[in-house]
């Protein structure tokens, strides 16, 4: 004859709520997509300043060192 023990576990914690929001807080997909949105920011913030007005300075120039000789 089997004889079954039954021992009183200790309720939990925590709500199946607060294990829910954790699931959806480490989540990979919802990392992935705050990723996502901060990079589609810094994508717009580049497309805005590429169409602001520039300043370009471009100098061509050149030196050419003159060489004497000092006779004797």
């Amino acid at each position: 004859m089997h004889r079954w023990t039954f021992c009183h576990q200790a309720a939990q914690d925590n709500s199946l709520d607060f294990y829910l929001q954790q699931a959806i807080a480490n989540s990979p997909l919802t990392k992935d997509y705050q990723n996502q949105v901060t990079s589609n920011g810094v994508d717009s913030l580049r497309i805005k300043a590429i169409y602001k007005p520039q300043a370009n300075l471009a100098v061509n120039s050149s030196y050419s060192p003159i060489i004497t000789h000092k006779e004797k």
